[in-house]
């Protein structure tokens, strides 16, 4: 059986630093909102241009990776071919 060493953390952020973090943290959830919402509006308006309802933006792992529907009606156009449009 392997041993394995405990890792050691040699920095430890003061509460003073935490609360800045923290504060950091929020400025953060605030931006990823307002771009989900930035999102939302753009699949709304290509949902009229297309006039395919439920057509979106497929994310995977956190990273957009083509368009598709939400009935998984419509093959996915993955973003190598959206990109050389």
């Amino acid at each position: 059986m392997i041993k394995m060493k405990k890792k050691t953390y040699t920095l430890k952020p003061t509460k003073k630093q935490l609360e800045v973090m923290k504060k950091y943290w929020k400025f953060l959830q605030d931006a990823e909102e307002q771009f989900f919402k930035s999102v939302n509006i753009i699949e709304q308006d290509m949902q009229k241009a297309t006039g395919i309802d439920d057509i979106e933006f497929f994310r995977c792992d956190g990273d957009y990776v083509g368009i598709g529907n939400v009935d998984k009606t419509m093959v996915l156009i993955q973003q190598n071919k959206l990109n050389n449009i």
